[in-house]
């Protein structure tokens, strides 16, 4: 490819909300503003020309134009050139919103006072109800309108925009506004499963600390190779996973046959074809990270549940020292001082049985044949809150 044109970059601190009104905007004249800031909810109240009143339609009559904000998942940007074509610049500004514009009909937002939660609800009920697309409109609704004023301008964006924009100094504003995110970070790892601390660097240049981090919290080393954890994956996947990795332990390829679905896609993930074997995905590297505490995790995790004091003794680190380890190994609280280190599907159901109070054994024995869980794991978590009298578990 050839390159035809080097052209420099200012990368503005300026933020723009796109309207999308079409051929319209010529052809109507905009009377009002109506804005719901927190709900990102905008009304265009507007008149029809008089040379274009239909019959049936009163000449002082109203239309409104409506529209949510959609926020882009990732960052957009506008590339438009600068006023002065020598300067060989291109300003580029950052989008917050995309407004399009639809005509609202007689269902229109009713006011409301206030708004209130059935008192038959549970805490889980309403949280499960906030997720619900129609308490996002309900909360909409609720929210009064701010009356902004109209006022058309040129439509050159450079005229609109702050004189900032003009600046030459590009490196400034680009610091100035540059926030880097992890979680760019964590999206690559989790996208590729198999991954080398050298590509990621490459990648990451300037923030190799942080790699360390997400490498610490998402992976585990294996033969020269970070690898996702199984905590990423159902139960099922998990053991599949599992006897994968332990076919690689005495083995640089492997072969499989007659596999099902499951096991060919995670093959898939972890490893590339070459012939009828299977050679695991990137290239072995000395370890260089050095995952702290690692054999203290691991008789953690073994233990299911535990406290701070727990820690303490089987480690033998200092209170601060245990503080910092919860930390560096995103080691999870789960209710009053107690801890784990992966909250499981197993811990999860003994949680809502210890917030209910006791339950008796045959309900035990039919939770456990209406759902998957690890028997063992689950008997952990459960002998650690309750203890068995006679035929029910009693909070201890």
């Amino acid at each position: 490819m050839k390159i035809k044109k080097e052209i420099s970059i200012n990368l503005t601190n300026s933020n723009l909300n796109i309207y999308k009104l079409g051929p319209l905007i010529n052809k109507v004249k905009i009377s009002s503003v109506n804005v719901k800031p927190e709900g990102n909810y905008l009304e265009l109240e507007y008149e029809t020309p008089k040379y274009n009143t239909s019959l049936l339609r009163n000449k002082s009559d109203k239309i409104i134009l409506y529209s949510y904000g959609f926020n882009p998942v990732s960052s957009y940007y506008l590339l438009k050139g600068l006023d002065d074509e020598e300067c060989n610049k291109q300003n580029v500004y950052k989008l917050n919103s995309i407004y399009k514009f639809n005509t609202k009909f007689k269902e229109e937002l009713s006011d409301k006072a206030t708004l209130q939660f059935r008192k038959v609800e549970s805490r889980e009920e309403i949280e499960h109800r906030k997720r619900n697309i129609n308490y996002k409109l309900k909360v909409i609704e609720n929210e009064p309108f701010k009356k902004l004023e109209y006022k058309q301008v040129e439509r050159n964006i450079n005229k609109v925009l702050s004189v900032q924009s003009k600046s030459t100094s590009t490196i400034k504003y680009l610091e100035n506004i540059s926030v880097f995110d992890n979680r760019k970070i964590e999206r690559c790892i989790k996208n590729r499963v198999v991954v080398n601390l050298n590509d990621l660097y490459k990648l990451f240049p300037d923030h190799q600390e942080d790699v360390k981090l997400c490498l610490q919290k998402l992976t585990f080393y294996f033969k020269g190779r970070y690898i996702l954890k199984d905590k990423f994956y159902d139960k099922n996947l998990q053991k599949i996973r599992k006897e994968i990795l332990e076919a690689f332990e005495n083995s640089d390829s492997i072969n499989f046959y007659n596999l099902s679905t499951d096991y060919n896609n995670m093959l898939h993930e972890l490893c590339t074809k070459q012939s009828n074997k299977y050679i695991l995905k990137g290239i072995f590297e000395e370890k260089v990270i050095d995952f702290k505490n690692i054999n203290l995790v691991n008789k953690l995790k073994d233990k299911c549940i535990f406290t701070l004091q727990e820690i303490k003794e089987i480690s033998g680190l200092d209170i601060e020292d245990v503080y910092k380890f919860i930390l560096e190994n995103d080691i999870q609280e789960i209710i009053n001082n107690f801890y784990c280190v992966y909250k499981s599907q197993e811990i999860e159901e003994v949680l809502k049985i210890y917030e209910k109070g006791n339950i008796k054994k045959s309900e035990i024995n039919d939770l456990l044949n209406s759902k998957e869980l690890n028997t063992e794991d689950f008997f952990k978590a459960l002998d650690f809150f309750f203890v068995l009298k006679r035929s029910t578990w009693v909070k201890k």
